[in-house]
């Protein structure tokens, strides 16, 4: 991988026992049986070794919460060199054709380079859990046409601009039209959409069809020694011509300076920047803008990110400030041997970058069209048909004209169609990826739709953190835009679509949320903060029903006429089980005064509304959203541990027993472990209101025995009593709860969890009116 700068120099080299048993030739040239390296222990104590010395660059530093090395057995084998860099990305993964990675490419170019058929060693350890590539080294730029999938030399103190431009000139060359393709996005661009003039350095209205950089960074202002430069109302300026200009702030911070030097050296004219060329206090402005980031994002020609920086004054490596890693090479044997850096795949995932773990910039990186990724390693090239880096030469100067090859692989559509004949629009297409292949799913489920592209988009963005929690929807607005016409219109992110289903959210299961004071309401995942996230299982959200039908209440009632002793009351209302909630309708501030005629019913509308007292209008006045419906409530108390996830993480999050009036366990809840220790939650009894019907219960979930549902096996004869057989817990209907805090007439959500029908019909209650905020 690399080595920090600061290190001591490397001792004098000489192979080590071990090393100098290895047949370099062979394992370079070609296929070689795995050869065992000894511990890493032993490895690491090597310093003398060059090739110790590579091993050990190869496999660290790790990311973080990277698994320990200490104890790992290493192994060393080789692979043919294209395939060892199309096993590094996570784009041709299970269940998918190997049209949807750069295989084919790679693969062409390999046939038509005469060293490209040469091999490369990978290092990995005896679990598998962590691996590092070693590759040769060409000696000059001449030779890089000949020797694909070779390293080339990285130098530490100055990016190569050449080869930047060299990426975006055969990017723009041989994949054509595809990756310029902004379809949707243009429409939606801001009509007051400002840039940076870097010829006359200061800030305009966009010529039309202007081509642009767009920045992708982090702000951190609270880290930074300088005020953060914001473009301000009292600095625009009207010219003659009806468009605007402000003067560019003397001071920038060196991200933003930086990545302007960049641009111009590219051949960029203007480069679009948030905090100067969006008025920051013109709400109304800001507002506009901030829902159109993913016209912004993907009508740039390249965004360039700075993936390291923790500020915005922090820099780009190698354009201001030299790089802390530089490339580790050795000659052993006679073979230059460098350690490759990390992937792509590696540092766009998890906490690698700082850049990745904020809220904002998930946007960014989703819709951009061309990235530029720099980091404290090197910089990384992504477009929708090609992912290249500095350090190893992966630039095929064609695609690969293979039938099989589709048409943008990395713009990740989820179904087989080509770019030319899907019309969705890159949101579409990175949130497919995202969705169904992270989920392995090959086709989309009929009766989600794209719901699991918006569940997926909200598990990874609520991964990442934000300065101010009142962004948590502004900063994933283009996101939600691009997915309503298929959700439906949003509820504080919900979409109307599926609201039942996104109102059973759960944090994951590592760590429990925290509610914020964002104004976003406790019904919603933007009123929480999550350490990993938010999750919908979706096998679940494809069993949620907001009614059931007669012939499903038939059949559980034969179900419950089975299940219950015959001392035990098995009447079932029509009315209860039918529709265990009510439609909903959302009140805020913007309905005041005219709510029972405007604000919109979630799930039907052929109900009387309560007239709002003064209470709840006086709250909606001062911006509280509430949700309201009639739902049938139940009364049950939290009951011991069923399932804990091993961490050192507080407050945990638990799977707990939910406990009827008669002590047993009818259901359960994944509940934070410091709100189930609360006196109120483990001494007395609480309230639940019923959402909706769904189907599963835990494996560990202990039920007694007569309320298990259970089905006719064999049917009654003469003489003969019918036979019950047991249903799989899979099957077994549920209800869907959510544990509630009562305050001044008003619910907040506490967490959610299930009942079992069975026992939910003995515990429930009439209806009644809820608001829950």
């Amino acid at each position: 991988m690399a080595h920090k700068r600061a290190l001591s120099p490397l001792r004098p080299s000489r192979l080590c026992n071990v090393c100098r048993e290895i047949d370099f030739d062979k394992f370079l040239h070609r296929h070689a049986w795995s050869k065992k390296l000894g511990s890493w222990e032993q490895i690491e104590e090597s310093t003398s070794c060059p090739f110790c010395r590579l091993v050990v660059s190869a496999l660290g530093p790790r990311p973080p919460n990277a698994p320990a090395l200490a104890g790992e057995r290493i192994t060393l084998r080789n692979e043919k060199s294209w395939k060892l860099f199309v096993s590094q990305s996570d784009y041709d993964g299970p269940e998918r054709s190997e049209r949807y990675s750069n295989k084919l490419d790679l693969k062409a170019a390999a046939e038509h380079a005469p060293g490209a058929y040469t091999y490369g060693l990978r290092v990995s350890t005896k679990s598998g859990d962590y691996s590092g590539l070693i590759q040769r080294v060409t000696k000059s730029h001449e030779e890089e046409k000949d020797f694909p999938f070779w390293c080339r030399p990285v130098n530490p103190d100055m990016v190569n601009i050449g080869l930047l431009k060299s990426w975006l000139k055969k990017c723009q060359r041989y994949h054509g039209r595809s990756c310029d393709e902004v379809a949707v996005s243009t429409t939606r661009l801001p009509l007051n959409l400002r840039v940076i003039d870097l010829e006359h350095k200061c800030i305009i209205s966009a010529p039309k069809n202007c081509a642009y950089a767009a920045i992708s960074y982090v702000w951190g202002e609270r880290l930074m020694e300088m005020k953060m430069p914001k473009t301000l109302r009292e600095h625009v300026q009207r010219m003659p011509s009806g468009s605007d200009y402000i003067k560019l702030p003397k001071v920038l911070p060196r991200t933003i300076r930086d990545t302007m030097d960049l641009a111009q050296s590219l051949g960029f004219r203007y480069v679009w920047n948030d905090s100067l060329c969006i008025v920051q206090d013109d709400k109304a402005e800001q507002k506009d803008q901030m829902s159109r980031m993913d016209a912004v994002y993907n009508s740039a020609t390249v965004t360039i990110a700075a993936g390291s920086s923790i500020h915005a004054d922090w820099g780009l490596p190698g354009i201001s400030s030299t790089r802390p890693y530089a490339q580790h090479m050795e000659k052993v044997k006679g073979f230059r041997l460098a350690s490759c850096f990390p992937s792509f795949s590696t540092v766009d995932s998890g906490t690698f970058l700082t850049w990745n773990t904020r809220g904002w910039t998930f946007q960014e990186k989703l819709f951009s069209g061309r990235l530029l990724l720099f980091t404290d390693h090197q910089i990384y090239f992504k477009c929708k048909n090609a992912i290249w880096r500095e350090d190893v030469i992966l630039e095929a100067s064609r695609p690969s004209q293979s039938i099989r090859r589709r048409s943008s692989p990395f713009a990740w559509v989820a179904d087989r169609r080509s770019l030319e004949e899907n019309k969705k629009g890159i949101g579409y297409q990175v949130l497919d990826f995202l969705a169904f292949g992270q989920l392995n799913i090959n086709e989309k489920q009929a009766d989600l739709g794209l719901f699991p592209n918006y569940t997926t988009a909200i598990t990874m963005y609520t991964q990442r953190s934000l300065t101010n929690p009142s962004d948590a929807i502004n900063a994933i607005a283009g996101v939600l835009k691009t997915l309503q016409a298929h959700v439906g219109q949003y509820h504080a992110g919900l979409p109307d679509v599926y609201f039942h289903q996104a109102l059973l959210w759960q944090a994951m299961p590592w760590a429990a949320p925290t509610p914020t004071d964002s104004g976003y309401p406790s019904w919603s995942w933007a009123g929480w903060e999550f350490q990993y996230g938010c999750v919908w299982y979706l096998e679940e959200m494809r069993q949620i029903q907001a009614t059931l039908g007669s012939s499903e209440i038939n059949e559980l009632q034969r179900s419950m006429h089975l299940a219950f002793v015959s001392w035990y009351p098995t009447q079932l209302s029509n009315r209860e089980v039918s529709s265990p909630c009510g439609p909903m309708r959302v009140l805020s501030q913007e309905f005041s005064g005219l709510v029972s005629s405007t604000a919109r019913g979630i799930g039907g509308s052929d109900i009387v509304w309560p007239r709002l007292s003064p209470y709840i209008v006086q709250q909606l006045g001062s911006g509280v959203t509430l949700l309201q419906f009639s739902a049938i409530p139940v009364e049950l108390r939290i009951g011991k541990v069923i399932l804990e996830e091993n961490i050192v993480y507080s407050p945990r999050l638990q799977l707990r027993e939910l406990v009827d009036h008669n002590g047993d366990c009818v259901g359960e809840i994944w509940i934070s472990s410091h709100v189930a220790a609360s006196p109120a939650l483990t001494n007395d009894f609480a309230d639940f209101i019923t959402l909706s019907w769904g189907k599963g219960l835990h494996q560990e979930t202990r039920i007694p025995f007569r309320y298990e549902p259970v089905r006719v096996a064999l049917p009654p004869g003469p003489g003969r009593a019918p036979e019950r057989a047991s249903m799989p817990r899979s099957s077994w209907r549920v209800a869907n709860v959510m544990l509630v805090n009562w305050a001044r007439g008003f619910a907040t959500r506490v967490a959610v969890g299930k009942v079992i029908i069975t026992a939910w019909v003995q515990q429930s209650r009439d209806r009644e009116w809820v608001y829950l905020g």
